[in-house]
């Protein structure tokens, strides 16, 4: 049967994304949205601030204002367009995920997706000879934009995350895995009354800026999540933790917690959740994506997160889905 002229455009445009994510994505390298944020600018002068020749940059920034990240306004001057806007250098902004998801090792990565698949194994490490955590430590440019990622993520999240789950009711919070504080920090100022932990790695905890000034309220505490959490907690959090590890290692890490957590506590795993069915979704792509850059992570279904509590002898309690592309998927230490 011969395919519909429509199934082939569609097709088409599937095919070509990559070409197009790599348009977008040297426009945010570039800074171009931010130097046209004011008001329009000639491509000379654009090609002066980029350091571009003019023939190419040209080129580039045409595609770009076909894809309404650029707006143009005569033969050359070049605007924001609306898919510009969420590309500049500032707080909430997809400007370090657009890098990030371009650097060469990472596009390596991808194009070495046939072998994650045939084996199961990462095709970063594969590719690069490192996990993405080994050479982002020692990768000065790599760390730097995969730290931008992660940070500009929380933010966006944050919000979220806050707005959908009740924290009033708990007194003391774990954040698990909590990185630099960043969600910790905001849900202490967003209720007074509670105390909290952050627990991450001995050489990641001194970093946490974001607890400044909640000394009172907020504990520092560096360890190995596969061994031993703070107890005395009613509250565990695990931010993007969980999918990060295979199905063995992510019920060592809620059963360490289930140990060290009295009875009634909560543990809530914020985490992309894969439809059941085949839906178009963030999850479902991101679940590919964990499978070329991690050791083993994968994105799960609310069904496999539940299996996993209760392998780790907790009681799963649901996922509560976001106006986001994050759920809050929750369990309770039995009484």
């Amino acid at each position: 049967m011969t395919a519909l002229p429509d199934a082939r455009v569609a097709l088409t445009r599937l095919l070509t994304a990559g070409l197009l994510q790599q348009v977008v994505c040297l426009v945010a390298r570039l800074r171009i949205p931010d130097a046209v944020a004011d008001g329009s600018l000639s491509l000379n002068e654009l090609a002066e601030r980029t350091g571009m020749p003019a023939a190419t940059l040209g080129r580039l920034l045409r595609a770009a204002a076909a894809l309404d990240v650029l707006t143009t306004e005569g033969d050359d001057r070049y605007g924001l367009g609306s898919l510009g806007e969420p590309l500049r250098d500032r707080p909430g902004s997809l400007l370090a995920q657009a890098e990030l998801l371009t650097t060469p090792s990472l596009w390596a990565a991808w194009g070495a997706l046939d072998h994650a698949v045939a084996t199961g194994e990462s095709s970063f490490r594969y590719v690069n000879g490192a996990s993405l955590f080994e050479l982002a430590g020692v990768d000065e440019q790599l760390g730097r934009v995969f730290h931008a990622w992660m940070t500009a993520q929380t933010e966006l999240q944050i919000p979220v995350i806050l707005e959908t789950y009740d924290f009033s009711r708990f007194s003391r919070v774990c954040d698990v895995g909590g990185g630099r504080g960043s969600l910790l920090g905001a849900l202490l100022r967003a209720h007074p009354n509670l105390k909290g932990v952050l627990f991450d790695l001995p050489e990641t905890v001194p970093q946490a800026s974001a607890l400044d000034g909640l000394e009172e309220r907020a504990e520092r505490v560096g360890g190995d999540f596969f061994a031993t959490v703070p107890a005395e907690c009613d509250l565990y959090l695990l931010k993007l933790v969980l999918h990060d590890w295979d199905d063995e290692r992510a019920v060592q890490i809620l059963r360490v917690i289930r140990e060290a957590a009295s009875p009634g506590a909560r543990v809530v795993a914020v985490e992309f959740v894969v439809p059941a069915d085949a839906q178009f979704g963030y999850a479902t792509f991101m679940d590919i994506n964990m499978l070329v850059l991690t050791e083993g992570g994968r994105e799960r279904t609310a069904a496999e997160h539940a299996n996993l509590q209760k392998e780790a002898g907790l009681e799963p309690l649901g996922s509560i889905p976001t106006r986001s592309p994050i759920s809050l998927v929750e369990a309770a230490v039995p009484l």
